[in-house]
């Protein structure tokens, strides 16, 4: 899918975040995710990234976006990639946690207090049959996971 389509989809939350931003910038260094969310308090806490390359180097680069966002802002955040499957190495979930699994867990060593602390790793294909409706229960049995 398109980063303009995705950017455009109806992603809800069971606890009741709004969207934040559709590709635009956030924070002080300008972090441009596909799309953020924020909590009832105001704060960014979950954004997600559209990707459709199997490349881990893309991954990595987004992984320490989100986490210097949510460190910067001393927010406990959580980073979902929504993989997309139109490209010819698609990326897949298992795939993704495996790739990303490592440097997760060197960023939580470092022993800062905030931060990335959960990744969620769903095809586009599961995200949308579930209509855009992310971390219900049914959402965490179709994602791979990474916890902090």
């Amino acid at each position: 899918m398109a980063d303009t389509d995705f950017k455009n989809k109806p992603i809800t939350f069971s606890e009741n975040w709004t969207p934040n931003s559709k590709g635009g910038r956030i924070g002080k260094d300008k972090y441009r995710p596909d799309r953020s969310f924020k909590n009832e308090n105001g704060e960014v806490v979950c954004v997600i990234e559209s990707s459709s390359t199997n490349d881990r180097k893309v991954g990595v680069g987004e992984l320490c976006l989100a986490d210097k966002f949510f460190t910067d802002n001393n927010v406990n955040g959580i980073l979902i990639f929504s993989l997309c499957g139109k490209s010819d190495s698609p990326p897949r979930p298992d795939t993704q946690k495996e790739y990303l699994e490592p440097y997760f867990y060197h960023l939580k060593a470092k022993g800062r207090i905030h931060g990335v602390r959960e990744i969620y790793f769903i095809s586009e294909e599961d995200f949308e049959s579930l209509n855009w409706i992310a971390l219900t229960e049914e959402f965490r049995k179709k994602a791979h996971q990474l916890t902090a």
